[in-house]
């Protein structure tokens, strides 16, 4: 009876080093390393974005526009891009802008000269750059 229940012992025992060396490899390990990469990429982010700001408000303080509207930088994990939210204006005009930081192309924009919004109103751009931010 002992030899018995000494032999399922170890099976299970085996068994359970086998699930978790599975676990450890096929589930765990991979999920740090994604984990790690998007730290990374977040970090990248940051810093490229930074930089990018930095020319833009330059060189738009250059053509005379005075008022900056700050920045925020997100990298998209769903999309494996950096964006950047960005604004500036100057008398009667605004405008807003979302970029992607790796392509330099701008995704979002939002605008008013006087009292006409460009292509779409304050509250369409806010809800499309929070959508992109939010994922």
């Amino acid at each position: 009876m002992e030899n018995k229940f000494l032999k399922i012992s170890v099976g299970v025992g085996a068994l359970f080093v086998g699930f978790a060396t599975i676990y450890y490899f096929a589930i765990f390990m991979p999920n740090i390393e994604k984990e790690k990469y998007a730290q990374a990429q977040i970090e990248k982010c940051a810093e490229v974005s930074q930089k990018l700001y930095e020319q833009i408000i330059s060189k738009v303080e250059t053509e005379g526009h005075i008022f900056n509207y700050g920045h925020e930088k997100y990298y998209n994990k769903k999309l494996n891009t950096c964006f950047l939210s960005y604004g500036y204006g100057y008398g009667r005009v605004i405008a807003r802008y979302v970029k992607d930081v790796y392509t330099n192309k701008t995704v979002l924009s939002y605008g008013v000269t006087g009292n006409k919004d460009w292509d779409i109103s304050y509250d369409e751009y806010e809800k499309q750059r929070k959508n992109l931010f939010d994922q």
